[in-house]
């Protein structure tokens, strides 16, 4: 009988236990793919969401030691996705989006992307190589384009950056098919090649006279800076040249 008693307590302490383990294991696990499409509704059931961690949040790379992340909040990856229309949503498991991974969509065939307000951050290289990208709208909550975010996106030909983005990274948009872009009053600072080789441009809009942008590249090799300098806030066009070593741009502001 005493055997017995004590067989009972192992089974029940044993039952215990595991369900301890089980429970500490969904806790600790920050790399969560999927969730509960209730709270993702209409968004991809196979992108990858890691929580943000105080101490962990990415930093500004691109010369400056700013946190670009928010802890407790989730950052967004592929997951299992390589092609196709990508939703992402604005929560996930109760908690906020607010950052695109770096190198998160990197490479992938995906064909349109949908980024929710509650994005804050594109990481560097979130969609680096992403031929088949045709177009994106940046939200107004974003603040901070990556290092080649977009590099090489060769289809990307219609951007919209959004009012709140005050900076765009290194060679972010650059080998991209874009023919004009505007660029927001809220961005103070573009960094060097970050629409170099961008061919097909012709037109770009300042909508601020005081962004600061690289003198030799930012928008390909050519004039555009100092004919921004001298002509401040307004629509310049392209007259000669694609803004190569070889064939440097003219630049003309529209009346």
């Amino acid at each position: 009988m005493k055997n017995l008693f004590s067989v009972q307590l192992v089974r029940i302490f044993g039952i215990a236990a595991l369900v301890a383990v089980i429970g500490f294991s969904m806790v600790a696990c920050d790399d969560d793919p999927g969730g509960d499409p209730g709270d993702n509704p209409g968004a991809n059931p196979a992108l990858e969401f890691t929580l943000i961690t105080e101490g962990n949040e990415y930093y500004d790379g691109d010369y400056s030691a700013d946190k670009v992340e928010t802890a407790d909040t989730y950052r967004v990856s592929k997951g299992t996705v390589t092609s196709g229309t990508v939703v992402i949503p604005d929560t996930h498991n109760g908690k906020a989006v607010t950052s695109i991974a770096q190198q998160g969509f990197m490479e992938t065939s995906i064909t349109s992307v949908t980024i929710p307000n509650s994005v804050t951050y594109i990481g560097s290289s979130a969609f680096y190589n992403c031929t088949n990208l045709t177009s994106v709208i940046i939200p107004n909550n974003v603040t901070h384009i990556g290092t080649n975010a977009f590099y090489g996106c060769t289809d990307l030909t219609s951007v919209t950056i959004g009012t709140g983005v005050t900076y765009i990274g290194n060679s972010a948009f650059s080998l991209t098919g874009l023919t004009s872009i505007t660029i927001p009053q809220s961005v103070t600072k573009i960094e060097a090649g970050a629409f170099y080789m961008c061919t097909e441009l012709i037109s770009v809009t300042f909508e601020s006279a005081s962004t600061d942008f690289n003198a030799s590249n930012s928008f390909g090799i050519g004039d555009l800076r100092a004919e921004y300098l001298v002509g401040g806030a307004g629509t310049y066009t392209k007259t000669s040249g694609d803004g190569t070593i070889e064939s440097p741009s003219a630049w003309t502001k529209q009346p």
